[in-house]
């Protein structure tokens, strides 16, 4: 969707967010079509099955929705809109029902301690022929400190060496802590630096404390903190010391032994996205095998 045509003036749609119907593709409204009371430019899914959904790019933990439904065959329409939130690796942070009517005016706030990557609405009872609507989004876009390479685009720490992070973002020649946590959770800083600080990883281990340069970035080797036999998905967050800010979350797979990535997409650079493109990290009690690929069992040399 561009910003610059007869649905939108310049500047109108924010960067930094995407829409999406699934299955099928998205449609912008004038005011008042059939008998709805809707407002110009409200954007709504193509068919009435569709899930409705917004994502995020930049890091965001606070957004606000106008929401609302329109119905075809000259008919007004009041639904309940089931509205999900989704954390940037996809675990579901929340969700809550919407009553909302083809005025498109119900609005919904919502605040999350962890960066929100999507937010999915669904009907709670099918309507017929009745669509979702969108006629405003608000939201906060914050570039934070992140963790943004580790082992040299491997995306997975092994505990029989020292792991390499790439750290950006962070305020010019002060200190990071690296986190890890066994968990997806919530765990409160109590004492010291930062306290009061919520991160969004339970059993929580510091990795490592290193100082950033003058642009803000950090490099620097840690091993994996003492966890006996434990192998398996691990979630870790960078703390920014000096505005006591925490990055996203992200997860890698924990191995007992090094694991290598090549090209394989051929894009010269290797990364995440190398040992199968199409599948993104592993999930919940998954891992790498030894092909490099997801598999439901932890691969362990």
């Amino acid at each position: 969707m561009t910003t610059n045509n007869t649905c939108f003036s310049p500047g109108e749609i924010l960067p930094g967010i995407e829409f999406f119907a699934d299955p099928d593709d998205l449609l912008v409204l004038g005011d008042s079509l059939s008998a709805s009371n809707n407002p110009a430019n409200v954007l709504v899914n193509s068919t009435f099955v569709d899930l409705l959904e917004i994502g995020f790019i930049d890091t965001t933990d606070a957004v606000g929705l106008t929401l609302g439904c329109v119905a075809t065959g000259f008919a007004t329409c009041a639904e309940t809109i089931v509205v999900s939130v989704f954390g940037e690796i996809d675990n579901l942070i929340g969700s809550t029902n919407v009553a909302v009517t083809d005025s498109v005016d119900a609005f919904i706030g919502i605040e999350s301690v962890v960066p929100i990557g999507r937010i999915s609405m669904d009907f709670l009872v099918f309507g017929g022929s009745v669509v979702k609507a969108i006629h405003e989004v608000k939201f906060n876009s914050t570039p934070l400190v992140d963790i943004v390479d580790v082992n040299n685009g491997a995306c997975a720490l092994t505990k029989s060496s020292l792991n390499r992070f790439k750290i950006e973002g962070a305020t010019p020649n002060k200190r990071v802590a690296v986190v890890m946590g066994f968990q997806y959770g919530s765990t409160i800083v109590n004492g010291g630096a930062c306290n009061g600080l919520e991160l969004a990883v339970e059993q929580l281990r510091i990795m490592a404390i290193a100082k950033a340069d003058e642009l803000g970035n950090a490099m620097f080797l840690s091993p994996v903190p003492p966890s006996g036999d434990w192998v398996g998905n691990g979630f870790f967050q960078v703390i920014d010391i000096a505005t006591c800010t925490a990055s996203g979350l992200e997860m890698y797979d924990v191995l007992i032994d090094e694991i290598q990535t090549n090209d394989d997409d051929g894009d010269d650079v290797v990364n995440c996205q190398d040992a199968c493109p199409e599948e993104g990290l592993p999930g919940e009690g998954q891992g790498l095998g030894e092909d490099g690929c997801i598999t439901d069992e932890i691969i362990i040399e």
